[in-house]
């Protein structure tokens, strides 16, 4: 009896972290929606993830300005899938952190709207800022 208690709560436990995980990534991704500030950036290129199993994601590296000047070169969080491929030279509009500027994402690019890969990527980068 005791070894099936200890063997639920360890089969538990790593649930409870993904579930504290992905809820604390979708609160800092509400808040920065919520708070962040708006400004124009630039794709000037692209890192690319696959799978192994034939699914690529794009993880677009942005060039931006932030309100107070500073030009910020960084990757996203999160990738895009083929269908999301936005243009190298494509101007995006850019939701960033006033306290942490690397801390940003596309606007119009949800991560929350991306497929599996790119979507735990996210979670990865952007929940354990």
């Amino acid at each position: 009896l005791d070894v099936i208690a200890i063997t639920g709560v360890f089969g538990i436990l790593p649930l409870i972290a993904v579930v504290v995980i992905l809820g604390r990534a979708y609160w800092s991704y509400q808040l920065l929606i919520k708070k962040g500030l708006k400004t124009e950036g630039e794709i000037i290129d692209y890192e690319e993830y696959s799978d192994g199993k034939g699914k690529k994601s794009f993880f677009p590296i942005i060039r931006f300005k932030t309100y107070h000047g500073q030009e910020i070169h960084q990757r996203t969080s999160y990738g895009l899938n083929a269908r999301n491929f936005i243009d190298k030279g494509s101007i995006v509009e850019v939701v960033y952190s006033a306290s942490n500027p690397n801390r940003f994402m596309l606007n119009k690019y949800s991560p929350l709207k991306t497929e599996e890969p790119a979507f735990l990527g996210f979670i990865v980068g952007f929940g354990m800022n």
